[in-house]
């Protein structure tokens, strides 16, 4: 999750492009080959896909932010399975979106004070073969949460305490690192920071 803390962010920003082809390169050798999926050492392929990210402020102090991409990158050799070949590229991620919202209180009892929050969703993605079989890892959803103040100890010296969960319903995933890698998703976080500004 990516938040901008600025409050000086344009009214209404929309940006969409699309992503056109690009060669892709993968290698992995018989260290990093699990015993189940098979992986090539050497793969090639192309993707193509679109990428669209909104970001704007109702009002001032409130942010919200949301991007989504869709990719389909496809397979145009493979040494090892021939017979995989136009099929989804291992370790790429078709579908993914992400949400975030932070409200800072400007006036009243509340003053200084913000929350926010947001999620991250991802499709499934594919991570190797079984034979000429795919073989994906889940899709999961992942929910995060911030809380702060900011305030001042003198006219030179401000300050900023920030508290984070991320993971909050510790959610229980995998995610590819790599063409022959997979590792488990960091499981729910809370930590505080502190910021002082001169």
């Amino acid at each position: 999750m990516k938040s901008n803390t600025s409050e000086r962010i344009p009214n209404d920003v929309i940006d969409a492009f699309e992503l056109g082809p690009d060669g892709i390169e993968g290698t992995a050798d018989d260290r990093d080959r699990p015993e189940g999926p098979r992986f090539d050492p050497g793969i090639e392929g192309t993707s193509d896909g679109y990428e669209f990210e909104i970001v704007a402020n109702p009002v001032q102090g409130w942010t919200l932010s949301f991007n989504a991409a869709v990719t389909d990158a496809r397979r145009t050799n493979s040494v090892l399975s021939p017979g995989t070949i136009g099929q989804q590229l291992q370790a790429s991620q078709g579908k993914m979106a992400n949400f975030f919202t932070r409200k800072t209180f400007l006036e009243g009892a509340l003053k200084g004070f913000f929350v926010g929050g947001g999620l991250n969703w991802r499709d499934e993605a594919l991570f190797g073969f079984v034979g000429n079989e795919p073989y994906f890892l889940d899709g999961y959803t992942k929910v995060n949460l911030l809380f702060g103040y900011k305030g001042k100890l003198s006219d030179k010296v401000r300050y900023n305490v920030q508290l984070n969960v991320d993971n909050l319903f510790d959610e229980e995933f995998e995610r590819t690192s790599s063409f022959s890698r997979a590792q488990l998703g960091d499981p729910r976080e809370v930590f505080l920071t502190t910021r002082l500004q001169f």
